[in-house]
């Protein structure tokens, strides 16, 4: 474990005979998932890991998968039921314990909430999701690379907040008018703590020719963990059919 990372630790996971419930007719284990000291903040990239025992329910316990915000992070089919990997998600994220037996039934326990921060850095979030190796290839650590060939680049994935091996897309943007001012500003979600980006945003009518605006930018804090990046284009009067942002590093 590195320097900076910390462990969130399952003290247990039981699945018992007294415990077990009954679902479309059939016996099905119980999960019960106590976790640690859910007022401490955490960062992406943290290190998770969680460990505890099982019991069978009727017929043996086949698995027990843990799940954060409902993606199965890690599974483990013997005792004692342990699992080690970084948090890819930040925000107020869940984790829960999910058992299943020989027979296919399964049983999901309550989940607790963690608050768990965006990396410092380009580099830090780098480290999340790719191996130093990956970083090297230019076909996966470059900022024009897309690992997941959902359109969306490594840098964009980034700015964006996005998973860069999962395809989820960007949160909506678009353009909003001011009903006092009759101004146009576009705007888009960034999560907080996004540093060493530039942003220029870009409107066309025909989607070939793309021209800069000179609207002021404004940050406006929506939660914790994103804001929302405003343009306000103060030189137009009517909205262009499309509008994009150009997003660059600052040099270093």
């Amino acid at each position: 474990m590195g320097e900076n990372e910390r462990a969130i630790a399952v003290e247990s996971i039981q699945l018992a005979d007294d415990g077990a419930g009954f679902v479309n007719a059939a016996l099905v284990p119980n999960a019960t998932f106590v976790g640690p000291d859910d007022s401490v903040v955490y960062r992406m990239g943290d290190s998770v890991s969680a460990s505890g025992t099982a019991y069978g329910t009727g017929t043996e316990v086949d698995r027990v998968e843990f799940l954060v915000d409902g993606w199965s992070a890690s599974a483990d089919s013997e005792a004692p039921y342990e699992m080690n990997f970084p948090l890819e998600y930040f925000g107020n994220i869940t984790i829960s314990a999910r058992a299943f037996d020989r027979e296919g039934n399964w049983f999901e326990s309550g989940s607790t909430t963690y608050q768990v921060d965006f990396p410092p850095t380009y580099a830090d979030w780098l480290d999340v999701f790719f191996t130093p190796a990956e970083q090297s290839d230019t076909a996966i650590g470059e900022t024009g690379a897309d690992v997941d060939v959902d359109g969306h680049s490594t840098l964009l994935e980034y700015a964006m907040g996005l998973h860069p091996r999962r395809g989820d897309g960007p949160s909506e943007s678009g353009f909003f008018r001011d009903s006092q001012t009759g101004t146009y500003s576009f705007g888009f979600i960034k999560p907080v703590g996004v540093d060493g980006l530039s942003y220029t945003l870009q409107v066309s009518d025909d989607l070939e020719n793309w021209f800069d605006t000179n609207g002021t930018l404004d940050v406006l804090l929506i939660n914790n963990y994103w804001e929302e990046v405003r343009f306000s284009m103060l030189n137009l009067k009517e909205p262009r059919e499309f509008g994009r942002v150009l997003i660059e590093r600052d040099e270093l």
